[in-house]
């Protein structure tokens, strides 16, 4: 369900995520074992992320 809403551009992959009970990564690994790669996840997102990971390091 969470995927097919990803899709659509219906939820977010954090939200969609958090509806799971899981992290990002761990909801990105699910989505990968089961077949499913389409993530637009644009750059600025990445360059956030990045960003907010090395403010916890």
């Amino acid at each position: 369900m969470f995927f097919e809403k990803l899709t659509k551009k219906e939820i977010s992959l954090g939200r969609a995520a958090a509806e799971a009970s899981l992290s990002i990564p761990e909801f990105m690994e699910l989505a990968r074992k089961r077949g499913f790669t389409y993530f637009q996840y644009k750059s600025e997102e990445i360059a956030w992320d990045l960003e907010s990971i090395e403010e916890k390091m």
